[in-house]
């Protein structure tokens, strides 16, 4: 293999926190990890088996970026990328979904001092509900193809990369509901020294807003289109059992125009806005396996305009204060747990303060080497466009379960709840829960299968009357990569 990560092993036993994030993080290439432990037995890691994770992290990451930049909250981690890393990968465990399958995984192309992966998925599917109407539901067919390119440097310091991604579907005899998404992205790594490094990133994508947004009803969310505008820099320095990690980003967001189905379009400017924030994080390890953490977070939310022509401004600051642990113990389990307190403060007197519990956590059980449990669990604050702009309370609970049927086969199941609560709005709320299943087929390195299954289901209660949207909507795809 000629892509050379630098893995540098080079004594410095004493710095616990030079292990790999995980894959959809900035790579971290320096580790004191040498082998790894699977159902007791430790198992040495070589070169190759860094390469081949990197190639592999870096084509399932960039597929995933369209669905998790929709919106920009304050203090929102489901919908915009953490300004800091979790950190709780540091090699003890792997995966399911990470793990290296030599026969199947794609080489890549060395251009010059760069790896370049790239694919391209053609698939079809149908829906039950394609505008996701709680009255008279229509079904559709839809057709989709998805390209995507990675270009990482091979560099022994230092790191860049390039991706690029599209997904565009196309309904049949219902072209309202098509979606042209894709993003842009650039990422970079400076090493200063062993103790410091410098990271930034920059994003250009469009999206579509989620089926379980409490910004809009699910009907808008399925017409609606966002783009996205992101940057940011981290700096990381580590030193014995302590890193401190300090990181300004910035997000802002740009809502299309709908288009009804009659003709008839609906703007959504007053949605627009741009979010500021700066986070600084201290970590300490007690062991090489665990570790505790504090979180401080000061968030700017400025509109661009207000939701409707006579009402007051929305701008506000945010702030928020975690304390946690993240953990990875061999052949059990790895995770983070995060709780705290969230404030959003008005400029404008009209608006009340919100304040309460904030909750990000995330768990991956290992009970055998063929099976990975994931527990995901968020509390977050949200802007709406109902009344004024109410503000609300996100709360999700997500458990999925990874499966290796055969080597060449994974299987997938998970289940979601969520609940919306809107602030000064307490007759208006929302509840939703998402059952999906899907399977991936690994034929050669060139060639693989996907099939995906999905059954949402959204209740929303307004005063005395409310109203149930349901979807199923399945999709079958062919991958050609390398």
């Amino acid at each position: 293999m000629k892509c050379d990560l630098n893995i540098r092993r080079h004594g410095r036993v004493h710095d616990i926190y030079d292990a790999p994030d995980t894959v959809l993080h900035f790579w971290k290439p320096e580790t004191i990890f040498s082998s790894l432990i699977i159902g007791g037995r430790r198992v040495p890691r070589s070169r190759d088996y860094y390469v081949k994770a990197f190639c592999r992290a870096a084509f399932v990451a960039i597929p995933a970026l369209w669905p998790s930049i929709s919106v920009a909250q304050v203090g929102e981690e489901l919908l915009t990328r953490p300004a800091v890393p979790s950190g709780f990968d540091r090699g003890r465990n792997i995966a399911v979904t990470e793990r290296a399958r030599t026969d199947y995984d794609p080489l890549g192309i060395d251009v010059r001092s760069f790896r370049v992966i790239s694919a391209l998925e053609l698939g079809i599917g149908g829906t039950n509900n394609t505008y996701s109407e709680a009255n008279n539901p229509r079904a559709a067919l839809f057709s989709y193809a998805s390209p995507s390119v990675t270009a990482a440097s091979l560099w022994s310091r230092h790191f860049l990369q390039f991706q690029a991604a599209g997904r565009f579907v196309r309904y049949i005899d219902q072209s309202p509901r098509n979606e042209n998404t894709w993003n842009l992205g650039l990422s970079s790594r400076i090493d200063l020294g062993s103790s410091l490094k410098i990271e930034g990133r920059l994003l250009r994508a469009r999206s579509v807003e989620g089926f379980f947004s409490g910004d809009v009803e699910a009907d808008i969310a399925a017409l609606s289109r966002i783009d996205t505008y992101y940057g940011i820099v981290r700096g990381t320095y580590s030193l014995g059992r302590t890193r401190v990690i300090l990181s300004a980003d910035h997000s802002d967001d740009r809502y299309g125009s709908i288009r009804f189905q009659d003709g008839a379009e609906r703007d959504q400017s007053g949605r627009d806005r741009g979010v500021s924030r700066l986070t600084a994080q201290l970590d300490y390890a007690r062991t090489p396996s665990v570790s505790l953490f504090a979180q401080a977070r000061i968030a700017r939310n400025d509109f661009v305009r207000p939701l409707a022509p006579a009402a007051p401004e929305r701008d506000s600051t945010g702030y928020r204060g975690l304390i946690g642990v993240n953990f990875d113990l061999a052949g059990r389990a790895r995770g983070s747990i995060g709780a705290g307190y969230i404030i959003r403060d008005f400029d404008s007197p009209i608006y009340n303060g919100v304040k309460g519990l904030s909750v990000e956590a995330r768990i991956e059980l290992f009970p055998d080497d063929l099976s990975t449990y994931t527990i995901d669990v968020s509390r977050s604050i949200g802007d709406s466009s109902f009344g004024n702009g109410a503000p609300y309370f996100d709360s999700r609970f997500t458990l999925r379960l990874d499966r290796e049927i055969r080597r060449n086969l994974i299987g997938n199941v998970s289940a979601s709840y969520s609940v919306i609560e809107y602030q000064d709005l307490p007759s208006l709320g929302a509840e939703g829960y998402q059952f999906a299943l899907g399977a991936r087929y690994l034929s050669t390195r060139r060639v693989r299968l996907d099939f995906a299954a999905r059954y949402s289901d959204r209740s929303t209660r307004s005063g005395t009357v409310g109203y149930r949207v349901g979807e199923l909507r399945g999709q079958f795809g062919i991958v050609l990569q390398r």
